[in-house]
């Protein structure tokens, strides 16, 4: 039996080293590698810790910004030109001067509140990687409105990339 550093207390068994190297533990009279793990599953792991960590980072920046209702804030953690902007009276080409002035519509009070509420957990998760936050305001019929929210790290920072309105 292998127990984990954290989930072991027996005295008995030596503290195991980090998953990153092989350790040798001796079972029964004959020694077993715990090196089951390759230096790149390792790596990968990390990577997703740390990409978890950067998303949550960036989620509370971007609250924090929301919460302030300051346009420039928010543009602040938004790459422009958005992709597929298109608002009807405010512009087509998704720049800042564009997103400010329709800040008032993309975020309205509702939407702020919704997203405030949200942990960085509960954004949803497309395959490539990109995470969303989507907004609905209720309505069934003639007046619905749903605001998706697209966040993306292509460059490992991340930011908002995407509002989509339906409705």
């Amino acid at each position: 039996m292998v127990c984990l550093p954290l989930a072991c207390s027996s005295p008995n068994l030596k503290k195991l080293g980090s998953l990153h190297e092989p350790q040798q533990v001796k079972r029964g009279g004959e020694i077993k590698s715990t090196g089951t793990h390759s230096h790149k599953s390792a790596k990968s792991k990390s990577r997703v810790l740390e990409d978890q960590e950067r998303i949550e980072q960036f989620w509370l920046l971007f609250q924090s910004a929301l919460k302030s209702r300051d346009s420039s804030k928010v543009a602040a953690l938004t790459t422009f030109p958005l992709v597929d902007f298109i608002y009807e009276g405010i512009g087509k080409k998704g720049t800042r001067e564009e997103f400010e002035r329709a800040f008032p519509n993309l975020f309205n009070e509702d939407a702020i509140q919704s997203l405030l509420s949200q942990p960085a957990s509960k954004l949803k998760k497309l395959p490539d990687g990109r995470r969303y936050a989507e907004w609905h305001n209720g309505e069934d019929s003639e007046g619905q409105l749903t605001i998706i929210y697209l966040f993306a790290a292509p460059n490992g920072m991340w930011r908002l990339v995407q509002i989509v309105l339906i409705g």
